[in-house]
């Protein structure tokens, strides 16, 4: 038991009280979104899976395919070459380079690792270009709203960091304010009334997920932040305001400068030796002045079993000698390096595989459900004052509406794919739209009938979501498991069992709520 002043408890519960109302209606579209995109990849895989599921990120023989598409390229195209997963086992090619005006300009390209084929490129802008994806659009699309919440430039970090910071205040501040915490942790009071009963589950679910709310804050924050304002900020203090030279220092490996025009070596030959080196798969890598004397070439490897984070292993990519696994920041080894490599599997709990992801969702799915549900007592507790109402009705528009523009996002995705329209505004123009039906609907309608129809047709939506996919060109399931597309069936059956059961409960809570009033009438 926590004991305090009774004023500065009284203070505590100001803080966490409206540390919710200033921020907590966005703070639940970042929770809830990042719930979802801790399932990107086998998100991904559902919504654009190759023609074969793979066992390897590169499979044997895609050096040689990236080697042979790079060569068509405009060779200013190669002064920095990104290759990373993508969605549904795809491999995502960005060949680029900086222009004197500080864009980064380049050819995006999309391969099939298991045909060995590129299926699609896009050429110009960074920003311009990863808009034009179709292909993997629908995960990407979360990936933005929950990153940047779909701002421009830094400002969506500088908000995402800002909440994170606000769901690190209300997480130490409930921690204090729940004075027994061990006993809260197992109190749920059913036959005291609704009101008592719901104060109980936002306890419950809050106090068992504060180690989490608290992991998951701090993470978040330091992405953001650090992203938007920390690396500014000490590239203005060490280096003059020179972002570019200080990610040279973290970042670049250390191989002297050297313009003399060299040709690769066989990248394919260096994939495969980083393999044998690490024991583990290599899932990515980056060259740095492709085609120079100086070209480093750094592959990253999938975490060991037991290890948080996988290796990058450094080769001198014009001889292909091996130079040494580079440290995750900095040129050796540091505290400061690790720390910042830890912060990644936290956040995104893919520490141990889909054990570590199915805990982060159902904590994920918690701290929205105490998000919405702290909001909502707050306001309950002030129904009679009029001020509140307008908050009241939003509460319940962004936190069903936000559930029903994302299902929507995924039917409107498999309606449009393969159709040559611009995909991201597509499912833009189709998240907002959706959001701002809702909120009309909840300013028009009474607040509980506008929640229970935007329920079912969520519901709705995810039963549709299987019959949409396949319909629409899709794998149906025997097709899914012919090509080793286990996680397809797994996705469509989960959804389709949560919107049956979605249903049957708005059923039942009808029935419930309509029972009592017959009876009345009787």
């Amino acid at each position: 038991m926590i004991k305090l002043p009774t004023q500065k408890m009284s203070t505590l519960l100001a803080i966490h009280g409206w540390s919710a109302v200033a921020l907590g209606l966005f703070l639940y579209v970042v929770i809830v979104t990042g719930t979802l995109v801790v399932f990107d990849r086998e998100l991904g895989q559902w919504a654009s899976p190759t023609s074969t599921a793979l066992n390897s990120p590169l499979p044997a023989g895609t050096g040689k395919v990236i080697t042979d598409f790079a060569g068509g390229l405009n060779p200013d195209y190669l002064d920095e070459v990104f290759v990373f997963p993508a969605a549904g086992d795809h491999l995502r090619m960005f060949f680029h380079n900086h222009t004197d005006s500080g864009e980064e300009v380049g050819v995006l390209a999309l391969l099939d690792p298991a045909q060995g084929t590129v299926i699609a490129q896009y050429e110009g802008e960074t920003a311009e270009v990863f808009r034009q994806l179709e292909r993997g659009m629908l995960v990407e699309f979360l990936v933005r709203l929950h990153v940047r919440l779909l701002m421009p430039g830094s400002w969506g970090l500088i908000i995402t960091g800002t909440l994170g910071f606000a769901l690190l205040v209300a997480s130490i501040s409930g921690l204090f304010i729940h004075r027994h915490l061990i006993r809260e942790l197992f109190t749920l009071r059913h036959r005291k009334g609704a009101l008592l009963t719901a104060r109980d589950a936002h306890a419950l679910a809050g106090s068992w997920n504060l180690i989490f709310a608290l992991i998951l804050s701090f993470t978040g924050a330091f992405f953001s932040v650090g992203s938007a304002l920390g690396l500014p900020a000490i590239a203005y203090v060490a280096f003059g305001g020179d972002v570019e030279t200080l990610s040279e220092q973290l970042l670049s490996p250390p191989i002297a400068e050297n313009a003399r025009h060299q040709p690769l070596a066989d990248l394919e030959h260096m994939l495969a030796d980083a393999g044998l080196r690490s024991g583990v798969a290599p899932v990515g890598f980056a060259i740095n002045h492709w085609g120079r004397a100086d070209a480093a070439l750094e592959v990253l490897v999938a975490p060991r079993d037991g290890e948080l984070w996988g290796d990058k292993l450094l080769y001198a990519a014009g001889s292909g000698e091996f130079l040494g696994v580079q440290p995750p920041l900095g040129k050796a080894p540091s505290l400061g390096g690790d720390l910042v490599a830890l912060m990644s599997p936290l956040h995104f709990g893919d520490f141990a595989g889909l054990w570590s992801k199915i805990l982060w969702f159902a904590l994920g799915a918690s701290s929205a459900y105490v998000c919405a549900s702290g909001l909502k007592l707050w306001l309950k507790r002030r129904e009679d004052a009029p001020r509140w109402r307008l908050l009241a009705r939003l509460n319940i528009a962004v936190t069903q509406g936000v559930v029903l523009a994302m299902i929507a996002d995924a039917l409107v995705y498999f309606l449009a794919m393969g159709r040559g329209l611009p995909m991201y505004e597509l499912l833009l123009g189709t998240f907002i739209l959706v959001l701002l039906a809702s909120t009309v609907a909840a300013l028009c309608f009474a607040g509980s009938r506008v929640a229970q129809v935007l329920q079912c047709l969520s519901a709705a939506g995810l039963v549709a979501l299987p019959l949409v996919r396949m319909a629409t060109g899709g794998p149906d399931w025997f097709e899914a498991l012919a090509g080793g597309h286990t996680v397809v069936v797994c996705v469509d059956a989960i959804f389709a069992l949560a919107g049956c059961a979605w249903l049957w409960q708005q059923r039942c809570s009808h029935l419930r709520a309509t029972v009592p009033m017959m009876v009345g009438v009787k």
